[in-house]
């Protein structure tokens, strides 16, 4: 004959810091059963300690049940206002943007940099950004984590909206900021002049082809006419005195 098992239930709580039962409520009686417990409709609230006793109330087993869910449940990261350390925005200047990170758990942290569409990575807000994975330093204090991205020898290109992104398993959180870089005019000169510079130098060898060619088209034509010129006065002298012999 198959003993029935009593069972009891102890209610706990799952956390960051772990698993948490609080021993002041007593334990719960269960449903008498023939050896097995059966938990229809699992929730977190089915969490805890579930305790097997046989008719002498001797504790045969105990199991630890912790429920997990398909999606994690928990505070998602919070990434504060962007702080740039440069505000003058010289060219040739060092920028360092900062990106304050609050998370439960180490975030995975993302740079981006608005760029053209033919470049995109990502797409957010129909602004395309791509991904930067150069000059960037995290350090972490607590629950604290601080990435710096660096920019050196700022200049005009460096102008645009730069975006820190902050990702962990319970959702993800950014923020973004607008660099303006001017323009430096002497060097905007100087490469429009190697702009210009480049197809003439290119042209250069074509033109002085033509006119060599030019030149050495109508030098005998120059000749040939010297030559007729030179020929009519002979032929003219020569003809009286065939006239003479004749």
């Amino acid at each position: 004959m198959e003993m029935e098992t009593k069972w009891t239930f102890q209610p706990c709580s799952s956390s960051l810091q772990g698993f948490l039962c609080d021993s002041k409520p007593p334990w719960s009686r269960l449903n008498l059963t023939k050896g097995r417990k059966h938990i229809s409709a699992v929730d977190k609230k089915h969490n805890g300690l579930y305790r097997c006793m046989d008719n002498t109330a001797a504790v045969r087993r105990i199991f630890l049940v912790d429920v997990v869910h398909p999606g994690y449940s928990g505070a998602k990261p919070s990434v504060a206002p962007l702080r740039i350390s440069n505000l003058t925005g010289q060219i040739n200047m060092e920028f360092t943007i900062q990106c304050n990170v609050t998370s439960e758990v180490p975030p995975t942290i993302f740079w981006f940099k608005s760029c053209y569409r033919n470049k995109c990575d990502i797409e957010y807000n129909q602004v395309c950004y791509c991904h930067l994975n150069t000059s960037i330093s995290s350090y972490n204090l607590g629950s604290t984590y601080l990435s710096k991205y660096s920019i050196f020898n700022a200049r005009h290109l460096d102008s645009g909206v730069y975006a820190c992104l902050a990702v962990t398993q319970y959702g993800e959180s950014s923020q973004n900021v607008t660099i303006t870089v001017p323009r430096d005019e002497d060097n905007d000169g100087e490469q429009v002049s190697w702009l210009l510079l480049v197809p003439v130098m290119l042209i250069l060898p074509v033109i002085i082809w033509l006119l060599y060619y030019r030149r050495r088209k109508s030098k005998p034509e120059i000749v040939v006419e010297q030559q007729k010129q030179l020929i009519k006065p002979v032929v003219s002298n020569i003809a009286p005195k065939i006239n003479e012999i004749v």
